[in-house]
């Protein structure tokens, strides 16, 4: 069975979430897992707040949950557990962290951002690079509730050699450790 993984974020860094976001939200997990044959692997965290995860506890499907974390149960989550169970990380657009995290997990990384999104010049350009770059495959959850079929033609690429692996091996040289192996994602 395949899992694609959901990191959830929420209102912070110019994106404003609103219920009917929250709502498509749950309509496109519904709509990718029965097109697609997936299960959902979930992890909300400090910006989604009690509310947005009460709504999506209670409207989505558990039979398509393989998994999940809920930040306001003060579940562990392990982002490399599920990012590398992944067969594919779907991020909301709000967090840097998270997208990054995804991007290095060398995975195909689709962002989703709410009706009202409005990021700082700094950030727009960041999500911009990534999306120039391949790395990074971003749309708005109305349209893709709308036409989930986009996914097919999606192309994200996978990132080849995460920027952390160079900081690793310059870390093992300088501290005589054997070179770490870096070639299994």
């Amino acid at each position: 069975e395949t899992g694609w993984a959901l990191l959830i974020g929420g209102n912070g860094a110019g994106y404003e979430y609103r219920q009917r976001d929250w709502q498509a939200l749950v309509e496109l997990m519904h709509a990718l897992a029965r097109r697609y044959g997936i299960r959902w692997l979930l992890a909300s965290s400090r910006r989604t707040g009690g509310r947005a995860e009460r709504l999506l506890r209670q409207c989505l499907d558990s039979s398509l949950v393989a998994d999940a974390s809920w930040y306001e149960d003060g579940q562990a989550f392990s982002a490399e557990v599920y990012l590398g169970a992944a067969e594919r990380v779907f991020v909301t657009e709000d967090s840097m962290t998270m997208l990054t995290e995804a991007i290095y997990s060398r995975r195909p990384v689709v962002s989703l951002r709410p009706r009202r999104a409005g990021p700082t010049d700094r950030y727009a350009r960041m999500l911009q690079s990534f999306s120039e770059s391949g790395y990074l495959c971003r749309h708005a959850l109305a349209e893709l509730v709308q036409q989930p079929e986009i996914l097919e033609r999606l192309h994200c690429r996978v990132i080849e050699s995460s920027p952390l692996d160079g900081l690793a091996e310059q870390l093992a040289k300088r501290l005589g450790m054997a070179r770490p192996d870096f070639s299994q994602p």
